[in-house]
């Protein structure tokens, strides 16, 4: 899945109980010359949606494929609904993806969650939004994206 520059794009992740991380990555499939990608969380805002950051991670290179992480400190997270991010500054590489039907939080209607084209609802982009740090509020909201970057998170 191509993600352009500058936009950000969440995906929904329950955390069944407390607990707290220590890496985030992506694996990059397709490179993009002179790109990083900052990885972050964020709480849900009590919508379904992605609100306050929780975390700005930092940055992986995606001038080369494979799969890539880096190092953070979540501190102990409660039992909740958070958004991962990844936002791809400087180039559109292309990430691993989510493929099929899952991650149906918060979708508009029930025509956009079994919609033509594989919309996951609930999988949020904010167009051109993010050109450097994460914001402490996730930005507006743009479009939902078919076949997500799979983002991962290693528990400390």
């Amino acid at each position: 899945m191509a993600n352009g520059d500058g936009c950000a794009i969440a995906i929904p992740y329950f955390l069944g109980q407390s607990k707290a991380f220590d890496r985030i990555g992506v694996e990059i499939t397709t490179a993009a010359a002179s790109t990083n990608v900052r990885l972050g969380i964020y709480a849900d805002n009590g919508s379904n949606s992605p609100g306050s950051r929780v975390i700005d991670a930092g940055t992986i290179d995606a001038s080369t494929t494979g799969a890539k992480e880096v190092t953070m400190s979540t501190g102990t997270l409660a039992q909740g609904m958070y958004w991962l991010v990844a936002v791809p500054q400087g180039g559109s590489p292309t990430f691993r993806a989510l493929n099929g039907s899952a991650y149906h939080v918060g979708g508009g209607s029930l025509a956009t969650v079994v919609g033509s084209g594989g919309i996951l609802a609930g999988i949020y982009t904010a167009a051109g939004a993010v050109p450097g740090a994460l914001p402490a509020t996730f930005p507006a909201v743009a479009n939902y994206a078919a076949f997500p970057p799979v983002i991962a998170l290693r528990a400390a």
